[in-house]
Formats: C-alpha cells, sequence, structure tokens
C-alpha cells in the first residue's frame, strides 16, 4: 500500500492499461475515484491506494 501520489511509473507500466504511462494511470484512476466516491471526497493524494502483482503460474495453453 502506498499514498495515491507515491503510485510509480512501474506500476502503472504493469498495469498495462492505456499507453502505459504513469500520466494515464493518474489520470483514469483519479477521474474513477472521483466519480465514484460514495463520501463526496473523491480523491486525495495520501489515500492509500494496493499495488498488487500476480505470477502467472499455469499459463493456458494457446490453440
Amino acid at each position: 500500500m502506498v499514498p495515491f501520489c507515491e503510485v510509480d511509473a512501474g506500476h502503472a507500466r504493469a498495469e498495462g492499461e492505456g499507453d502505459r504511462s504513469l500520466a494515464h494511470w493518474r489520470t483514469v484512476h483519479e477521474r474513477f475515484w472521483r466519480e465514484h466516491s460514495a463520501d463526496g471526497r473523491g480523491l486525495d493524494d495520501q489515500m492509500p491506494v494496493v499495488c498488487e502483482r500476480f505470477t502467472l503460474v499455469h499459463p493456458v495453453p494457446s490453440s
């Protein structure tokens, strides 16, 4: 867990969305949290963000 403002470019790239840049990641995630915040606060640069990485253990065979 890291504050929103400390999510790094490596995490944004690994997430693989958009152009995989940190700027894109921040824009998309900020918009989401502002639109879907239950308390109206929306987004705070210090709010905790869970950054997880997963390892594919059993790949699906290609057809």
